[in-house]
């Protein structure tokens, strides 16, 4: 994804240019997703402390979410 990213030239990341076939690509995917505090604090409660399963279901890697929660003051 972070790739795509680079090589998009737009906001979303398009079909092409993640090269697969359009049946796979259906939806965009937004580039600069920032979660706020309320959903980490909810997805992180709704994954009873779980931070791998929080991470899945927020599309981001556990570093990401670690970070995030490090720059929101959120325990985990």
């Amino acid at each position: 994804m972070q790739r795509a990213s680079v090589l998009s030239q737009s906001q979303t990341i398009e079909e092409e240019t993640l090269a697969l076939p359009a049946q796979q690509a259906t939806d965009r995917v937004e580039v600069n997703f920032e979660p706020s505090r309320e959903l980490l604090e909810q997805t992180l409660a709704g994954c009873n402390g779980v931070i791998t399963q929080a991470a899945r279901e927020l599309g981001m890697s556990r570093q990401a979410l670690y970070r995030r929660l490090d720059k929101y003051g959120i325990p985990y």
